[in-house]
């Protein structure tokens, strides 16, 4: 179904690039959207922890004012990721980074 249909896609865009974004047909992002995302697919490449940057955030402002976080949920409507790490996707363990949807 549709997620096999995402790693077929992935696996294609990933034989030419180390790294993508991916859009939802109905997205619209801002330019920053995608200098956020390249900012965040620069600084956590090799933290083994995060998978993905997601370019919804769905959650409240923690505490210190900060609209990034860290959850184990997915979010498609916009993300990130590398290659090497969608190569050993575990959808349900693994960790996504969480980032600001605030864009002006």
């Amino acid at each position: 179904g549709c997620k096999q249909r995402i790693f077929t896609g992935l696996d294609f865009v990933f034989q030419k690039f180390d790294n993508a974004i991916i859009l939802e047909e109905d997205c619209l992002p801002v330019i920053e959207a995608f200098d956020y995302f390249e900012k965040c697919l620069n600084e956590f490449r090799n933290n083994e922890k995060i998978f993905q940057i997601s370019g919804s955030n769905l959650i409240k402002p923690l505490s210190n004012g900060s609209m990034n976080g860290f959850s184990t949920r997915m979010n498609c409507w916009g993300w990130a990721t590398w290659s090497n790490k969608i190569k050993e996707v575990d959808l349900i363990e693994k960790v996504f980074l969480f980032v600001v949807n605030n864009f002006h």
